[in-house]
């Protein structure tokens, strides 16, 4: 069986999120994070760019799209962005935020209390992990166009069957040519 790899653990999630110190914390996080690598960041680079990114995640190329930083685009601006890391902390917090209040035993789903604490409304808690995925989607966004400025980088890339144009192309459409 193929062994899983992770591209991020709870100390990347901390500049994004607070994550409460547990001793099982990690364990907790783990299968957050490959969902968020599985559902959210597979599914907007395509499986071929995935699979090689996790294959070769250190290669120079794959570093900086998983850390962040800046380049310079095709119109000379220099472009910031946040790296497919806080993109995975960010889906990571919420699918987490969501989950976090309930405990699944022999005896079946329970909900934690303390007679220090009280439980947040399932409101808020929802509302938190809505906001944490809005700032995860627009990271992604970034990401996004990271690739697509630097296609040639990132050939594999198949989010919306995307090419990087060649050269111009214009068809005038004719009465013939409508239909």
């Amino acid at each position: 069986m193929e062994q899983i790899t992770l591209l991020i653990n709870r100390t990347d999630i901390s500049p994004y999120s607070q994550v409460a110190i547990h001793s099982r914390e990690e364990e907790m996080l783990q299968p957050h994070i490959l969902a968020s690598q599985l559902v959210d960041v597979k599914g907007a680079l395509g499986n071929a760019l995935y699979t090689d990114l996790v294959a070769n995640r250190l290669e120079a190329k794959y570093v900086t799209l998983l850390e962040g930083g800046t380049y310079v685009n095709d119109d000379g601006y220099t472009i910031s962005f946040q790296g497919l890391k806080s993109v995975i902390a960010c889906f990571t917090y919420a699918r987490y935020m969501l989950s976090k209040n309930a405990v699944d035993t022999p005896f079946g789903m329970v909900s934690k209390t303390s007679e220090y604490s009280e439980k947040a409304d399932a409101g808020i808690i929802t509302s938190i992990a809505s906001a944490k995925r809005n700032e995860g989607s627009a990271y992604l966004q970034e990401c996004i166009q990271f690739i697509k400025d630097n296609i040639d980088d990132y050939p594999l890339f198949e989010n919306g069957c995307y090419r990087k144009p060649t050269s111009k192309f214009i068809h005038k459409l004719t009465p013939a040519s409508k239909f």
